[in-house]
């Protein structure tokens, strides 16, 4: 964990994913798995809105954590072992995926070489390198979108389609799940409320206090009579200003601007 990061010396290296994911991912490394690691990415889902799960009936083996690990086709951010499960993990901050595969807007006239850069349609091939081994495969695509990012998933699935056939597209709708930072951070503090171990307790809140100063919180605001006055929505926005970049702020913007935006005609804009 980057102290430093958390006390806010560290601003040129804000927007580094490689950063954010030894600031989180390693430090789940020093945690039982049932008491982080499990609970975290059991949250993510894939298009059918299914629960990733980790089924393991015997304890829990000690995690191995393998960071950007140079596989056949792509390097992903970590690849976790835990008992029979591999599990890729490809975290994303203020960027998008990499070769990001757009069939309907696709000119080339080799399709095929234009959906291989697609960066899920590679991270998948490389995991199922792992299936002769009998073990549970899964991809998780962390990002910071508060919905899930279905455009880069199916980009993904239909790189995928064009590349190796529709044999393929039911395991990766099944395999591939997404996971977001704002989810990441509710279920730390949810853990930080059950935990009794005031040295776990100090790691979770440390990890927990970094997610929110990246800005991965929501909207209380300040309730007047059961609603969020104008005033609310102004008053957050303006304190946390720098915690929002752009995307963020673009979602604020949809979500209130009926509170903040202005008026024309005696309605807002």
């Amino acid at each position: 964990m980057t102290i430093a990061e958390i006390r806010g010396k560290m601003k040129p290296y804000e927007s580094m994913e490689d950063l954010l994911t030894s600031d989180v991912f390693g430090v789940l490394r020093y945690l039982p798995p049932k008491e982080g690691l499990i609970p975290i990415l059991e949250d993510a889902i894939n298009l059918q809105g299914e629960r990733f799960t980790l089924t393991i009936e015997e304890e829990p083996q000690t995690p191995i954590f393998d960071f950007w690990p140079n596989l056949n086709e792509s390097i992903p951010d970590v690849m976790i072992k835990l008992n029979r499960h591999i599990i890729i993990i490809e975290v994303k901050y203020k960027s998008g995926k990499s070769g990001h595969f757009n069939m309907e807007e696709e000119t080339s006239v080799d399709i095929i070489e234009s959906a291989k850069p697609d960066q899920l349609r590679r991270e998948f091939l490389d995991l199922l390198d792992f299936k002769n081994q009998l073990v549970s495969l899964s991809l998780i695509y962390v990002t910071a979108h508060r919905v899930i990012p279905e455009d880069d998933i199916i980009s993904g699935r239909e790189a995928l389609i064009a590349t190796n056939g529709l044999d393929f597209k039911g395991l990766y709708e099944s395999k591939v799940f997404w996971l977001s930072w704002y989810k990441i951070r509710e279920k730390i503090k949810f853990l930080m409320t059950i935990t009794k171990d005031v040295y776990k307790k100090i790691i979770l809140q440390d990890v927990e206090k970094l997610l929110f100063n990246k800005g991965f919180r929501r909207f209380n605001g300040y309730p007047f009579n059961g609603f969020v006055t104008p005033f609310a929505a102004k008053s957050y926005r303006r304190r946390n200003r720098k915690y929002f970049n752009q995307s963020m702020s673009d979602v604020f913007k949809n979500e209130f601007s009926i509170f903040y935006g202005r008026k024309k005609n005696g309605r807002h804009k």
